[in-house]
């Protein structure tokens, strides 16, 4: 699993001088795919091809927005459930 491998980098790295930032990064995202919102936002700005953690405010509300407005096949297309 894609998980256990940047866990194991990680502790690499942290064995040796460098590693202290892809540490943080993972733990962001360790973070966000615990939660079932984050995961979906951040799924949602995948499927635009978007950095869900560079986002402009603009285009981060219209994202959250999106799982109001869009229903049906078109939401299960953009916003996971």
């Amino acid at each position: 699993m894609l998980a256990g491998f940047v866990e194991s980098v990680i502790e690499r790295l942290a064995a040796g001088a460098g590693g202290r930032q892809l540490e943080l990064q993972w733990a962001r995202v360790s973070a966000s795919r615990r939660d079932p919102g984050e995961s979906a936002y951040c799924l949602a700005a995948g499927a635009l091809g978007v950095n869900p953690c560079s986002v402009a405010d603009g285009d981060s509300e219209f994202i959250l927005r999106s799982g109001e407005v869009f229903s049906g096949a078109a939401r299960s297309g953009f916003w996971p459930e």
